[in-house]
């Protein structure tokens, strides 16, 4: 058998499922790859994080700010283990 990797619009996604699943099993074979879900929710959220950055709605911080709260978390944290 070959295999083949698609990107399929959502709207078309499952019409496509649906002429696949009129072969045999032994014929056509749907693999699902299971980091697909994970793969889109972060795509998604991403985007929405690059849209605010481009319109300007994202907060912004200095990296001694970004120091200072990981010191703050670390020494919260370091006597859980």
């Amino acid at each position: 058998m070959q295999t083949v990797k698609l990107k399929v619009k959502e709207g078309v996604y499952e019409e496509l499922l649906s002429l696949l699943s009129k072969f045999e099993k032994d014929e056509v074979e749907v693999i699902s790859e299971p980091m697909d879900m994970d793969f889109k929710m972060n795509q998604e959220h991403l985007a929405v994080e690059l849209d605010d950055l481009v319109k300007g709605k994202a907060k912004l911080i200095e990296l001694d700010e970004v120091e200072q709260r990981l010191e703050y978390i670390i020494i919260k944290h370091e006597n859980t283990f």
